[in-house]
């Protein structure tokens, strides 16, 4: 009996996962808590770390980050007294996450490089490389993009050897808006060009199409195409229900082109939509 009611929760843990990555976050966060509790009523304090990580990104991209980050240092107790050292470095990724979704990206910035480093010394070359480019977007945001430049190169070189996929193509995507700002218009069209193929599959995931429009709006704007870098952005109010930096660069992106087409007032607004 008790091993039908943990595959009820593991059900309900992917089921949450799912509606986590198509931007669904109410029916995500119903549906993790509902796992949690199930969890909770079999006394299984094991079960419960994999939908309280998920259920912590939920709290991370609809903007409760206090909570993201309580939620994450429970599964990181929970899988540590069981040695579940995937979940843990799981759970740990969430805190700077939100760190940096505070402002206080110095500090995301810190915990990425360490953590990567880490995962490097233990020959974890993916996964060292899926932080290095977190790092890099940090230091996209901190405006140091000789630095995210150098983040991001070793994290693509990293990440290849697992095959085109989202990851990658946020990598590529990661640079192409680095070289773009740097004025290297060709290369930058060309990692957007690797990126966009590489997410095909996955464009009807808010986060993939969010990533993307963004990334084509930077690369236009920088090239002085202000009238498609508002076309790209267009989509950015209704990429799904996250309040993250990446819907907050759409939106100052969109601003940016607004003010070079004189339409200040346009511009003004951007700061209220990026906090709704």
């Amino acid at each position: 009996e008790a091993g039908h009611y943990s595959q009820i929760v593991d059900t309900l843990s992917g089921l949450g996962a799912l509606l986590l990555r198509q931007g669904k976050m109410e029916e995500a966060e119903a549906t993790l808590k509902e796992a949690d509790e199930e969890a909770t009523k079999l006394g299984n304090e094991q079960l419960r770390a994999a939908p309280l990580i998920n259920l912590a990104w939920v709290y991370c991209f609809t903007g409760r980050t206090k909570q993201a980050t309580g939620l994450a240092n429970k599964a990181i107790e929970i899988a540590s007294a069981v040695e579940e050292t995937q979940s843990v470095s799981s759970a740990r990724v969430v805190i700077p996450s939100a760190a940096a979704l505070e402002g206080r990206l110095q500090e995301a910035a810190q915990s990425f490089q360490e953590m990567a480093a880490a995962e490097g010394k233990q020959g974890k070359k993916s996964r060292q490389g899926f932080l290095l480019g977190l790092l890099a977007e940090t230091q996209e945001q901190s405006e140091d993009l000789g630095k995210a430049l150098e983040s991001v190169n070793p994290a693509i070189q990293l990440q290849e050897p697992s095959g085109p996929g989202a990851e990658l193509g946020n990598r590529y995507a990661c640079r192409a808006r680095i070289l773009a700002m740097l004025g290297k218009d060709e290369a930058a069209r060309g990692d957007l060009g690797k990126a966009e193929a590489m997410t095909v599959q996955q464009m009807d995931l808010p986060t993939v199409r969010d990533n993307l429009a963004r990334t084509r709006a930077v690369v236009d704007l920088m090239s002085g195409k202000i009238g498609r870098a508002l076309a790209d952005v267009s989509v950015a109010p209704g990429a799904a229900e996250r309040r993250s930096l990446s819907r907050a660069t759409a939106e100052i992106v969109r601003a940016q082109a607004q003010l070079l087409a004189g339409d200040a007032r346009g511009a003004a607004q951007a700061p209220a939509k990026v906090v709704a």
